[in-house]
């Protein structure tokens, strides 16, 4: 972030705040910098709109690989993949009272970010109390791809929150 506000102020454009995004593994990153590491930003994140970002690594999550069957095999495998220490990576452990604003998206059949690491997100923000929309996509996988109409959705609401968030000046 240092050398992104220092050519931005070098070209003349003031970076005073930001909204933070992504989608799949770059959105599980917007939340972890949103949710986790936001106090420490240089630049204040205002609020982070993201889709189908893994918020989520318990074990129990990821049946899609196997890696919720009790076998020597999937344990091996979640072990690997997971390792013992989940907090630092599943951004919904880092919700608080302070979490800015967020707008998320999730295909129901969403195979590469399992679906069920969603609920985990959700009911997060919903616990703190954390101005957010959640889209559910019942007939979409990790592309969102078939259900137009709740997509057009999610879109009209990251303009709304980056109208109320970050108005341009």
């Amino acid at each position: 972030m240092p050398k992104v506000v220092e050519e931005a102020q070098r070209l003349g454009y003031p970076v005073d705040s930001m909204a933070i995004s992504g989608g799949s593994a770059d959105g599980t990153l917007a939340m972890l910098y949103a949710y986790r590491d936001a106090a420490d930003s240089l630049v204040p994140v205002k609020m982070m709109f993201e889709a189908v970002g893994p918020s989520s690594f318990y074990r129990s999550d990821w049946g899609a690989y196997g890696l919720d069957r009790d076998t020597a095999e999937s344990r091996k495998a979640a072990a690997g993949l997971f390792g013992e220490i989940i907090k630092p990576i599943s951004a919904f452990m880092w919700v608080d009272g302070n979490t800015v604003p967020s707008v998320i998206a999730y295909g129901a059949h969403g195979r590469v970010c399992p679906f069920e690491s969603a609920a985990h997100l959700a009911d997060a923000l919903e616990k703190n109390n954390v101005d957010y929309r959640y889209f559910e996509m019942p007939h979409s996988g990790h592309g969102l791809q078939n259900d137009d109409k709740i997509y057009e959705q999610y879109m009209k609401a990251v303009e709304e929150y980056l109208d109320r968030y970050m108005p341009v000046k």
